[in-house]
């Protein structure tokens, strides 16, 4: 794998094949999902793409999101826990799967499950963008925050606003 990608994508790849979901049959890759959420009484289309969806030998669906981060903190991991609440939650309505969800690693190999106990937080958080009250700590997480073209604290403006 190496020869193919370069060491470190190699050591990621190899690393992923050691994980129990590497064996699992796939159902889709970068499915495209769109979930309408009643927000205050207002639709709002929330949009993504699942990277894998699989089922294990129990026929249990599981949606699957690969990061290829450093590492993944606490705060990052509350993030990416309502990313797959999203994706269960539109898995669920599209297709009627009650999928589980997993979060994986690349760079250390560590599969993290949940996911749906952040389904309160994607609603505040959407409350919050379609309220128009928008906040950000003291010192923000500019570089992976998506939201931060709209952000009245984003450093990257200053920056000259590229990603």
């Amino acid at each position: 794998a190496a020869g193919i990608w370069g060491a470190s994508a190699g050591r990621m790849f190899e690393r992923y094949l050691e994980t129990e979901i590497a064996g699992m049959p796939t159902v889709a890759t970068e499915q495209e999902v769109n979930l309408a959420v009643d927000v205050g009484g207002r639709p709002v289309l929330v949009r993504g793409f699942i990277d894998r969806l699989c089922k294990d030998a129990d026929g249990r669906a599981w949606v699957v999101d690969y990061k290829t981060n450093r590492s993944l903190g606490a705060e990052a991991l509350t993030a990416y826990g309502r990313q797959l609440a999203i994706y269960q939650r539109a898995t669920k309505e599209a297709l009627g799967l009650d999928a589980g969800a997993m979060l994986v690693e690349m760079r250390t190999g560590v599969v993290h499950q949940g996911g749906g106990a952040g389904w309160p937080g994607v609603e505040a958080l959407l409350s919050t963008l379609v309220g128009g009250e928008r906040s950000a700590p003291a010192e923000p997480p500019c570089g992976g925050c998506a939201y931060w073209r709209a952000c009245p604290s984003s450093t990257r403006m200053s920056e000259g606003g590229s990603p």
